[in-house]
C-alpha cells in the first residue's frame, strides 16, 4: 500500500514471534517492526494507516469498538475486519459516526476458523464478516 514503514502489534508476545517467523518466510522481516502491545491501552502514537484485525466481540462484548476506538485515536484511515450482521454493522457505523468518521463497506465474506477455543463446539466455525474502511471526515 505503499507505506514507508509497517508496525505489527499484539497484545501476545508468543503470536508476535510466530508473525515474524510467517514474515521471514515471506521475505518482509526486515521491513516489519513488531511491538508487543495491548491497545486497551491507548494508541502508540499516530499512524498514517492502520489496518486492523479485532477480537469479533463474540468472547468479549464490544472488544471490537474499543479497538476501534484505538484505532480512530491513532490514524485518520483505517481498514478493518468485522464479524458481520446488519445489526452490528449499523451499531459500528453510530460509533465511528461519533468520532467524526465515514464506514465505507469494501465488501462482505464467508471466513472460517477451525475449533481453538474449549468453548467452541464445531470443528469449523463459518460466518460472514465485512471488510471496512474507516476515513475521518473532512472539517
Amino acid at each position: 500500500m505503499g507505506a514507508e514503514e509497517v508496525l505489527c502489534i499484539d497484545i501476545s508476545c508468543i503470536d508476535i514471534e510466530e508473525a515474524m517467523v510467517s514474515m521471514k518466510k515471506l521475505g518482509i522481516a526486515d521491513m516489519v517492526e513488531s511491538i508487543c502491545w495491548d491497545l486497551y491501552a491507548g494508541p502508540l502514537r499516530r499512524f498514517g494507516l492502520v489496518v486492523l484485525n479485532p477480537p469479533f466481540g463474540v468472547r468479549r462484548r464490544g472488544a471490537d469498538l474499543t479497538f476501534l476506538n484505538t484505532a480512530m485515536e491513532g490514524s485518520d484511515t483505517i481498514y478493518s475486519i468485522h464479524k458481520y450482521n446488519k445489526d452490528s454493522l449499523k451499531l459500528i457505523k453510530a460509533k465511528v459516526l461519533e468520532k467524526g468518521f465515514r464506514t465505507e463497506i469494501l465488501g462482505i465474506y464467508s471466513m472460517e476458523i477451525p475449533a481453538v477455543f474449549e468453548t467452541h463446539k464445531r470443528k469449523i466455525y463459518r460466518f460472514p464478516v465485512a471488510i471496512l474502511r474507516l476515513s475521518r471526515k473532512e472539517g
